[in-house]
């Protein structure tokens, strides 16, 4: 097969198909090697305890990373636990208790994990809550396509 070379267009509003006819075919060659995220709805710290859906696999996968986002800063007060882990808390993969007087949008307490997931077993986050001062987060999953599906 030839190599040819494809200018790139002038109109920047042309370089999304642009982009998907010179790369678009190697799209699915390596989709499988790159870590994909799956997020947690937002838990209040101060609020009452919480669980939220993060994800539900539809096919075997590898739990790679755990990171704590804070969406409000949180008060100098003591922390609060949270959780991940599968919905009927059979299985737990990391838990953290909350920092204090953490800045919005601070990213904290993240555990570097391998763990595989088994398809169609929800995995949540969960906040004890009773913060008594302020706080928010959300938790951010990083995985892996598990390679013997």
């Amino acid at each position: 097969m030839a190599f040819s070379f494809v200018q790139p267009p002038d109109d920047p509003q042309q370089l999304p198909a642009y982009l998907q006819e010179m790369f678009g075919s190697l799209q699915g060659h390596f989709a499988s090697e790159l870590p994909a995220q799956a997020k947690s709805g937002i838990l209040d710290l101060s609020g009452a305890a919480a669980k939220s859906v993060i994800l539900v696999p539809a096919q075997s996968i590898v739990l790679t990373r755990i990171a704590v986002l804070y969406t409000e800063a949180s008060s100098a007060d003591a922390g609060v636990t949270v959780t991940v882990e599968t919905d009927d808390g059979v299985t737990t993969y990391a838990t953290f208790t909350s920092a204090i007087s953490k800045s919005i949008f601070d990213v904290d307490e993240e555990a570097i994990l391998i763990d595989k997931l088994v398809a169609g077993k929800p995995v949540v986050a969960t906040s004890a809550g009773g913060k008594t001062g302020t706080g928010e987060v959300q938790l951010i999953l990083e995985y892996s396509l598990d390679a013997e599906v």
